[in-house]
């Protein structure tokens, strides 16, 4: 069993940080209770971000990561090009059924960032835009016509089946999400 102690603290601040902020906000989340709940002290959080801004940033890039490695586990796994590409759906269904879904943590703190130029906003919109990437690529690599328009289709699937379970309660928004994900690649595929 791993002892939270020896963690770096800089590791120990980005995943404290990371749950106080998608549970309460980041603006409802000050620097003494990410330190707190780090059991760390402000001097040390000051060693590793210059401001809160930049540990803002830091938790992005870090839920960032962790989305894309489950992500590229569950597509690594699927068996065929096709299959690869509606894994990333299998992805959504899991995220959207796990029972601390609380929607996109990283379109929450985006809307509690004000400034569409500020460093957080950019990494969140590089989240997103990897995400259709690798959807793209997915679809050419399965033969698809017309990839890069079709990945922009399940990108906005994607996404708005995140909010549609998020803020109506509809856990089953995943799998109609997978449905309609699965007659746009039909509609793209060269078979037709």
């Amino acid at each position: 069993m791993s002892d939270p102690t020896r963690e770096p603290s800089r590791d120990r601040l980005i995943r404290a940080a990371a749950g106080l902020f998608h549970e309460r906000g980041i603006r409802a989340t000050g620097v003494d209770r990410v330190v707190e709940a780090a059991g760390l002290t402000k001097p040390t959080l000051y060693q590793h971000f210059a401001s809160k801004e930049d540990l803002v940033v830091a938790v992005i890039e870090y839920r960032s990561a962790n989305w894309r490695q489950g992500l590229d586990d569950q597509v690594g796994a699927a068996t065929t090009p096709q299959r690869k590409l509606l894994a990333v759906f299998d992805f959504l269904e899991d995220f959207i059924g796990d029972p601390g879904f609380r929607g996109c943590a990283l379109v929450n703190a985006a809307v509690e960032i004000p400034s569409p130029a500020s460093p957080g906003r950019d990494a969140v919109r590089r989240n997103k835009r990897d995400n259709r990437e690798l959807m793209a690529r997915l679809a050419r690599e399965a033969g698809l016509k017309r990839p890069k328009e079709l990945a922009a289709a399940l990108s906005l699937l994607f996404e708005g089946a995140i909010v549609t379970a998020y803020v109506e309660g509809d856990r089953s928004a995943g799998r109609q999400a997978r449905r309609a994900a699965q007659r746009l690649i039909s509609a793209h595929s060269s078979r037709q």
